[in-house]
């Protein structure tokens, strides 16, 4: 018998379903919450950019200006579709993770 915590539920299972449930639920709530995270920063650094390119274009006009605004409009549209498209594979990741199922062994049944 194996006591299983994830997050906050902790339940006692058999060692082979334990064991599933810890790879499978576990490993995907992690990964999911490390792109959320990941999703996160990317919209940050993208909304960061977009305040340095507004900084950028109060200068005068010169070539390296252009060029700078040119780059950063690349890298803004990048980050934000990253950052989408992040946000929706660790969203579908959490909806799809297994959660233990309440048994009769588990620590938060009323008595």
């Amino acid at each position: 018998m194996i006591t299983l915590c994830l997050f906050t539920h902790c339940k006692t299972l058999p060692d082979s379903q334990a064991r599933q449930i810890a790879y499978n639920g576990g490993m995907k709530k992690l990964t999911a919450y490390t792109q959320l995270l990941l999703a996160l920063s990317c919209a940050i650094i993208g909304l960061v950019t977009l305040i340095n390119l507004v900084l950028i274009s109060q200068r005068p006009e010169t070539i390296s200006v252009v060029n700078a605004i040119i780059g950063q409009g690349v890298l803004i549209i990048a980050f934000f579709a990253l950052a989408r498209v992040l946000f929706g594979k660790a969203m579908a990741k959490i909806k799809e993770a297994p959660t233990p199922s309440q048994g009769s062994n588990s620590s938060d049944q009323a008595s």
